[in-house]
């Protein structure tokens, strides 16, 4: 798929520089550059391994492209990049939801190669839950529509698919006869043969591996996965294939009793699986290692690594199983619909069982009824509640405001003007009395203390509420607090803001001010950081503030390492109906992403 060949490894760099070109294209306004930039950090995170995020921001790339009709990012790229993160996690169920609508945008458009495409994955879906003949039916099509476009390379991807379904229905001769025409295919297709050739032909000599593997030819199967690897090994061919081909030769020389030689190749495949956090290779490495072992009588490694085989085959079929169970609930609900329009068809006939219809269809209604009642009067209290804590929220922190304002201004100009009152008096004092030197050496260093006390008491007056914000603005408000940090600390500040033409409403400045106030006291007591950079970004109807700092991080899940000031950030955030998205990894620095929206 597309997606895969235009972007390098990603990283951190790669994320950094993906979400600032995210926030560029929002600030643009481009709807196509937004998409793009969507995809590209979706990739990076992928990359990186953050599947999760990945996910997040190519639904979010996806939804973009359906509602501006961009049929290209959504067929070529956004949707199989999802399907490619489904299967890695094992969801087969989302990547069956994604494919059928895929297929049926397809369909409507009429773009038959990627019809073809999605025909080929829901075939495989089926086909992984041992639906065999609707997986045949999906396969065919995708082979038909092939042929009419005269694409071999499609018939090859068509005829590894027969192969695979003939391997899980145990026709060995038939998958065999399948990947001798996809060989003969790559062989013979000259647009194949000059771009990806050595790596399909190593796929087809891992099938052909795994067939004969189950055929109990297992030296004729060590001799195909040793091809395989050989060539996998010499080309850059797909990881996720690669680590298979390993898995697979050692398989073979533990059948063989060859176990150092197992050990070997299942090292290799495990570092990959590990590396690409692939759950059904690390399973089967796992099994085989601990085979070996065992035949070695290195009975501690055996056992750990029967432990580990144990528990993520546990995983996955504990996943499997609650998908199991939602298939069977949705098939029970299909075949009960089915029942009905049956029953319907032949109410003439069969008045017994239409009477015992209309009176399941009058149960099964009166219980849909009672369901959506009672969600309908739970969602009515949840919302009630939830607006209940809301002006609870909204009322503490403006009452906390109002309260840091009024004792910024008492501080300011009650107890500021009694300082400086008692100091001009200490200073007339100093000059009309005549007193030994030592005297008047003390009464200098009172003096003194009143300087540095006048000093303090404004610098507590500014961190409540500071002068510039009400006078000036939360703009220069903050750039007079980040020039207040590079001044005490080693910290490098870049500060840069676009769209604001004009002064926010009070309560939102203030939001703003004490949102990013708290995050750069996290970055000063905390992060250890020697560079941080702030951003905002004002659109129509939202407010995007971006803060990013090199520092030491913290676990997912773990904010508390830093105190309060996330839990405080996190309570004017939702104040304000507005969302916040943090990411940190150890050693890796902290990024945080907030959206306000305003009127």
């Amino acid at each position: 798929n597309g997606v895969w060949a235009q972007y390098p490894a990603g990283g951190d760099t790669a994320i950094l520089h993906s979400r600032r070109g995210l926030l560029q294209a929002r600030a643009a306004k481009n709807t196509g550059t937004e998409i793009a930039a969507l995809r590209d950090l979706g990739v990076a995170l992928y990359e990186s391994k953050k599947y999760d995020s990945s996910i997040w921001y190519w639904k979010l790339g996806l939804n973009l492209a359906i509602s501006n009709h961009y049929y290209t990012e959504e067929l070529l790229n956004f949707r199989p990049a999802l399907n490619n993160n489904f299967f890695l996690l094992g969801n087969y169920t989302a990547a069956m939801e994604n494919s059928v609508d895929g297929l049926l945008k397809s369909e409507a458009i009429n773009d038959r190669e990627r019809v073809a495409h999605f025909k080929g994955v829901i075939g495989y879906i089926l086909m992984k839950q041992s639906k065999f003949e609707e997986a045949r039916q999906y396969f065919i099509d995708f082979l038909a529509i092939a042929t009419s476009l005269n694409d071999q390379a499609l018939e090859g991807k068509a005829f590894f698919y027969l192969a695979d379904l003939s391997i899980m229905e145990k026709r060995f001769t038939d998958a065999i006869q399948y990947i001798y025409k996809t060989i003969h295919i790559f062989n013979t297709d000259d647009s194949i043969k000059n771009t990806d050739h050595n790596e399909r032909l190593a796929f087809a000599y891992n099938k052909l591996a795994e067939v004969y593997n189950q055929m109990n030819d297992v030296p004729l199967s060590l001799r195909y996965s040793l091809s395989a690897i050989r060539i996998g090994e010499q080309t850059m061919v797909n990881q996720y294939d690669l680590a298979r081909y390993y898995i697979n030769g050692g398989e073979a020389y533990n059948r063989l009793k060859q176990y150092s030689r197992a050990i070997a190749l299942l090292r290799k495949g495990l570092t990959i699986s590990k590396d690409l956090i692939y759950m059904e290779c690390l399973q089967d490495v796992y099994e085989q290692l601990s085979i070996a072992f065992a035949a070695l009588r290195n009975y501690d490694s055996a056992y750990a690594c029967h432990v580990s085989f144990m528990q993520i085959r546990d995983s996955i079929l504990s996943e499997n199983n609650q998908r199991v169970l939602m298939e069977k609930e949705t098939q029970i609900v299909l075949e009960n619909q089915q029942r009905l329009q049956e029953v319907a068809l032949n109410r003439q006939k069969l008045w017994k069982n239409i009477s015992i219809g209309m009176a399941c269809i009058s149960i099964v209604i009166a219980l849909l009824l009672y369901k959506w009642y009672s969600l309908k009067q739970k969602n009515r209290f949840q919302a009630e509640l939830n607006t209940k804590q809301q002006e609870i929220l909204r009322t503490t922190i403006q009452v906390a405001d109002n309260e840091r304002k009024r004792i910024a201004e008492d501080l300011h100009d009650t107890l500021g003007s009694i300082l400086s009152a008692t100091k001009l008096k200490l200073s007339a004092i100093e000059e009309t009395i005549a007193a030994p030197a030592n005297e008047k050496e003390n009464l200098r260093e009172v003096l003194a203390l009143l300087d540095e006390a006048m000093l303090e008491m404004k610098s507590i007056a500014y961190n409540i509420m500071p002068a510039t914000l009400s006078r000036l603005g939360v703009i220069a408000a903050l750039q007079s607090l980040f020039n207040r940090v590079g001044g005490k600390s080693v910290i490098h500040i870049n500060y840069t803001t676009y769209g604001f033409t004009e002064r926010l409403d009070e309560a939102t400045e203030l939001s703003i001010y004490q949102v990013v106030l708290e995050a750069m006291n996290n970055i000063v007591k905390h992060a250890k950081a020697k560079h941080a950079t702030v951003q905002l970004v004002q659109y129509a109807d939202h407010i995007n503030i971006t803060i990013e700092d090199d520092g030491q991080g913290f676990e997912a899940g773990r904010e508390n390492m830093v105190g309060n000031g996330l839990s405080n950030m996190q309570s004017r955030v939702k104040n304000h109906n507005g969302t916040i998205d943090i990411d940190s990894q150890p050693g890796r620095g902290t990024t945080i992403i907030i959206e306000l929206p305003y009127t």
